[in-house]
């Protein structure tokens, strides 16, 4: 089994870009609008939206067009704060330590799930995971 070496020096300083990194995720904000200006949506890295915003114009779109209308720019806001937050935990990712425990983890631990075996590559790789969901 491979070992994993991180002093305390390394520890210390990948703690302290760790909580920059979360912080930064946390700021993450991704903002869509429609084209015709109807619906504008505002959400964290978490998907979580902050601000919806509906114009007056949007009333008479129907309770099912308005629907739509919402979950279509809520991907949109979402997609945007995705590719931002991944940019933010990129500077966590090229820490040495992180990529020495990463590759490590990547290359040797298996984990047990209730209907059987996966290989932890499957989690790390997992988008939703990812996200920190």
């Amino acid at each position: 089994m491979n070992k994993i070496v991180v002093n305390t020096h390394e520890l210390d300083a990948v703690a302290r870009r760790a909580r920059r990194v979360q912080d930064g995720v946390e700021q993450v904000r991704g903002r869509a609008t429609s084209s015709c200006g109807e619906v504008s949506v505002q959400v964290g890295a978490d998907g979580r939206i902050c601000e919806l915003a509906i114009s007056e114009d949007a009333v008479g779109l129907g309770s099912e067009r308005m629907a739509e209308l919402i979950s279509q720019v809520h991907r949109a806001a979402l997609a945007e704060a995705d590719c931002a937050a991944r940019a933010v935990r990129q500077e966590l990712a090229e820490v040495p330590a992180v990529a020495r425990v990463a590759r490590t983890i990547e290359t040797t631990l298996d984990v047990e799930e209730p209907s059987g075996r996966f290989e932890a590559t499957s989690i790390l790789h997992d988008p939703l995971l990812r996200r920190g969901y």
